[in-house]
């Protein structure tokens, strides 16, 4: 569905919508999210469940992959913005993105008291996490949420158009931790090269502009 489409990264989505083609996102969606055997499995049960023919299962599989790809290009616009009228089903309810979501604990049970009231959106970088907050969405309910992967630098300035959302949240890391703020000693005790792992953080002010950007005016 909708919500499994954003989950297979906004990078893979617009690439795949500059070049005219949702087949790179499928690809992802098949080699991380188990689409292709979700896709099997309903065709085998809609053509008579094991008294199915392999070429009937196959047939109908390969016509349910063409209309998903066909689907997902349909997302995202020409300039590589993610379409969340689209996602939602055309839902005018606000919108509310968690970035650096996690494994989604926090995003689905949000997403569910605001049931009716609000959609959500989860930006989160490791796709691990993606897959254990979608599947979370989907065993607890969460008809309302949209789940992406992606870098968050990224994702915002080139995939999220100007005011998309109402609310955004940036609940990790808990303190934030900057690299320059760190001692070698701070940083595990491995020298300059360790505190130069840790890495940029996130929230810097060009990202905060970013995220005021991606707010309504009356968010």
């Amino acid at each position: 569905d909708e919500r499994a489409a954003a989950a297979g990264g906004a990078g893979g989505a617009t690439d795949a919508a500059r070049d005219g083609s949702s087949v790179d996102f499928c690809g992802l969606l098949e080699s991380r999210f188990g689409l292709r055997e979700c896709i099997e499995r309903l065709a085998r049960a809609e053509a008579g469940g094991s008294k199915a023919s392999s070429e009937a299962i196959a047939a109908a599989s390969a016509s349910e992959l063409a209309a998903a790809r066909a689907h997902l290009g349909e997302i995202v616009d020409d300039d590589g913005f993610v379409q969340f009228d689209r996602v939602f089903g055309g839902s005018a309810l606000p919108r509310k993105l968690e970035i650096c979501s996690g494994t989604g604990d926090w995003a689905v049970a949000q997403a569910r008291a605001d049931e009716g009231r609000a959609c959500w959106v989860t930006l989160e970088l490791r796709h691990d996490r993606v897959y254990k907050t979608f599947t979370r969405s989907v065993f607890e309910g969460a008809e309302n949420m949209c789940v992406m992967a992606g870098d968050a630098s990224a994702v915002l300035p080139r995939h999220l158009a100007p005011g998309t959302f109402q609310h955004v949240f940036v609940n990790h890391p808990e303190p934030p931790l900057q690299t320059a703020d760190l001692s070698p000693a701070d940083a595990g005790g491995g020298g300059a090269a360790a505190a130069d792992d840790v890495g940029a953080h996130l929230l810097t002010p060009e990202f905060f502009q970013q995220m005021h950007r991606v707010l309504s005016a009356k968010a």
